[in-house]
């Protein structure tokens, strides 16, 4: 009988193991979502590979027309700063 005072008198402050399943399922989940989030900002921000085309040999010496007019509105710009 006096084995049992004691048992239980050291016994009050012990409770059972708790499950905490559920919270580390959640916890789980919410790691992996912003993992995902920051994942799909990441890949947003990255430029995306533009495919070359292919040109022929024959045209190296060509200029393109975008590249003519571009330069063009280039000097006029710079003309009409320095004036």
């Amino acid at each position: 009988m006096f084995f049992l005072l004691i048992k239980r008198k050291h016994s009050f402050n012990i409770e059972p193991p708790i499950n905490h399943l559920n919270e580390n399922v959640k916890r789980i989940r919410h790691v992996m979502r912003e993992s995902r989030e920051r994942q799909a900002i990441k890949a947003q921000n990255q430029p995306i590979p533009v495919k070359a085309l292919w040109r022929s040999k024959h045209y190296d010496h060509v200029q393109s027309k975008v590249k003519q007019r571009l330069d063009e509105v280039i000097r006029e710009l710079i003309f009409n700063i320095d004036k």
